[in-house]
């Protein structure tokens, strides 16, 4: 178990080419940057949620883990406080980390989609914090919201893909809001992947509008938006024709008990509002009905949700709409929900300066996509189920600790990226 969980994690951290981020601090520096990032990067996959906690983890590092790692000494909160900190001007190339990975993963053939699509999730997703930016930052990250200042930014999830990997953090500028950043943070996706790993974007309403759908279709992709009564005429026409369609006619079905609960969910979709007003290229419109029976209470809610798509409506089966749909909820269900509950984003997001709380996300990114990719791919064959994440990260942050010289005695040596520094690997 050691040498197969600790011989990943040094594997995946070996090939980030951490030394391309410039250093940002003048005069002698008392922690070097690429052990700065080894360690962060693993105290996150080892589920600490805090500096604090990392500085504790690299006390107790046992001798074959911190000569696997390189981190040889307690690695002090302070100093790696004050190293996020002068890191907030470099957010957009600590991006290009989580860009690297997914390349690598995908030469790697991680990279596996089960839909006939490729398709990528955005969502907007928002950290609280008590603090505003600097007076003198050249970047600014937060903005108030009901009377708080918050840090938004847009996740990009791969939901076609085995174990929904990041493609990108996209943030926010304190001036906008998801609709009028969409396009940049699509042009951000392009740039770094092409159109190699996704040639279907998802968003919710918040970027449903003519101008970003028109930009998608010119970008040679397609479309689907989920729709609200923020398109007000679009919207009632969508409902007026789907809730016409006789209701024990659904084109597919799925049922699924959900904790305790219930879920049937039942698809239909309309050709006949095609080129409807200016939307010329708008081809399918959807709906999803979804009925969840609370098996305790015998309580039964019903929830309809609209979706628009440039994609003719036989490209993909009747079932496979309703799994796309479904996925689209996979940036908030699987990335989101991770974030908050396993790796406690909001609760604890280690610093509220939010400079430093925009660099922490991407390094958790980075870890959730290491961590992902490992659960339900490399290790999923094996265990025909993806494994619990607190026992998976229970398992790292164990092996860190007991790790041994003799346990990892003759691990494949692997040069790190760019540096040409060696790294022992399974």
């Amino acid at each position: 178990m050691t040498r197969r969980s600790l011989g990943h994690v040094a594997a995946r951290t070996a090939e980030l080419p951490f030394d391309n981020v410039a250093e940002p601090r003048v005069g002698k520096v008392t922690l070097k940057m690429r052990t700065f990032f080894v360690t962060v990067f693993t105290g996150m996959v080892a589920g600490c949620k805090g500096l604090a906690e990392v500085e504790r983890l690299t006390t107790n590092l046992g001798a074959g883990a911190r000569k696997l790692l390189g981190v040889w000494k307690r690695v002090p909160d302070t100093t790696m406080r004050d190293l996020v900190m002068h890191l907030g001007g470099q957010v957009d190339s600590l991006r290009g980390l989580i860009h690297v990975q997914i390349r690598q993963a995908e030469r790697r053939k991680q990279i596996t989609h089960d839909l006939p699509v490729r398709a990528v999730s955005m969502d907007g997703h928002v950290t609280a914090t008590n603090m505003a930016d600097a007076a003198n930052a050249k970047v600014k990250f937060a903005q108030q919201q009901g009377g708080q200042w918050v840090v938004r930014t847009i996740t990009s999830c791969l939901a076609s893909a085995v174990g929904r990997p990041v493609l990108d953090l996209f943030p926010i500028p304190p001036e906008t809001n998801e609709m009028g950043i969409f396009v940049r943070a699509l042009d951000a996706l392009l740039m770094a992947y092409g159109r190699k790993l996704f040639d279907v974007v998802m968003y919710d309403a918040g970027a449903c509008s003519l101008a970003n759908a028109t930009v998608v279709v010119k970008r040679e992709l397609d479309y689907v938006f989920c729709l609200t009564k923020h398109q007000q005429e679009l919207f009632a026409e969508a409902v007026r024709v789907l809730e016409k369609l006789p209701q024990n006619r659904a084109l597919a079905m799925t049922t699924d008990l959900v904790g305790g609960k219930l879920v049937t969910r039942r698809l239909w979709l309309t050709t006949s509002m095609a080129g409807w007003l200016d939307w010329s290229h708008l081809q399918t419109v959807l709906r999803v009905e979804s009925v969840v029976e609370d098996k305790t209470t015998g309580v039964t809610t019903v929830e309809n949700r609209y979706y628009l798509s440039s994609m003719a409506h036989d490209k993909l089966t009747a079932a496979d709409w309703l799994t796309l749909l479904r996925r689209r909820w996979a940036v908030e269900n699987d990335c989101h929900n991770t974030w908050d509950k396993i790796l406690r984003e909001d609760t604890r997001p280690w610093l509220k300066a939010p400079a430093g709380m925009v660099v922490v996300m991407v390094m958790r990114r980075l870890a959730y996509n290491l961590l992902t990719l490992y659960r339900s791919v490399t290790t999923r064959a094996e265990r025909k189920r993806a494994r619990p994440w607190k026992d998976l990260i229970e398992e790292i942050y164990v092996s860190l600790i007991r790790a041994t010289l003799e346990t990892l005695a003759g691990m494949r040596p692997r040069p790190r990226q760019a540096t040409g520094e060696v790294v022992a690997t399974s």
